[in-house]
């Protein structure tokens, strides 16, 4: 693979970059390393197998200037669109409107200042779980298993303003996707806080049906857990 060779000077930032099948990233003495190599690191997670550059830094002032400038030689090689913004201190980068890397200061960012909410008891972060049941027992019991694996669990008692739903299934299945029918509904009409707490997962374009899924795999679990016997006014 022949190399191709790349230079961005200004009267503050200064390199001499090369895409080649090797990579390795020259920081002069009077450039603060640290930060940089930091930063080169994650941004060598968006390059291809194979394939890598070096980067020469002669003089140094803006992290966002070092990260275009990678950014330019990845995207003209391997024929990418990534782009890089500022976000409250954060550098965030981003592909078809696809997040795929993001960059924090050493010390990291406060949670409130990140999502620009003073409060954050109404914020979803993370992937959640809604487990159409009521039954506080139940869900401690989820969540015990799924909280170890990264898992917000919630239940239909974080929803108040969710109706009952008449429980006419013969199985358990049957009433969870009773359930989850219901919950769509409520979700499509955006009139409960349903709304905010589903579609801010990665499981959006599915949600329901995702939740309903999860509890159909877990029928032998829920089983195993509280007996084999399910009484519909415990579900």
């Amino acid at each position: 693979m022949s190399s191709k060779i790349y230079e961005y000077k200004d009267t503050q930032d200064w390199y001499v970059g090369e895409w080649s099948s090797r990579g390795e990233t020259f920081h002069f003495k009077d450039v603060d390393s640290e930060e940089l190599s930091r930063m080169e690191e994650e941004l060598r997670q968006l390059v291809v197998e194979e394939q890598s550059f070096s980067v020469a830094v002669i003089q140094y002032n803006s992290m966002m200037s070092f990260v275009q400038f990678v950014l330019q030689m990845i995207n003209e090689n391997q024929d990418s669109q990534f782009q890089a913004q500022f976000h409250k201190g954060a550098i965030l980068i981003t592909e078809k409107e696809q997040l795929v890397l993001v960059h924090l200061p050493k010390n990291g960012i406060q949670l409130n200042d990140f999502f620009s909410q003073k409060d954050l008891s109404g914020l979803t972060v993370g992937d959640t779980i809604l487990v159409a049941t009521r039954n506080e027992g139940k869900t401690a019991e989820f969540r015990k298993i799924f909280e170890k694996l990264g898992y917000k669990i919630e239940n239909l008692n974080d929803y108040p303003d969710l109706p009952e739903v008449a429980e006419t299934g013969m199985t358990f299945e049957e009433n969870a996707r009773l359930k989850a029918e219901l919950a769509k509904k409520s979700n499509e009409a955006a009139t409960s806080p349903l709304t905010q707490s589903i579609m801010e997962t990665p499981q959006a374009a599915s949600a329901t049906l995702t939740n309903f899924d999860i509890l159909k795999r877990l029928n032998r679990l829920e089983k195993e857990v509280f007996g084999k016997q399910i009484l519909n006014n415990e579900i």
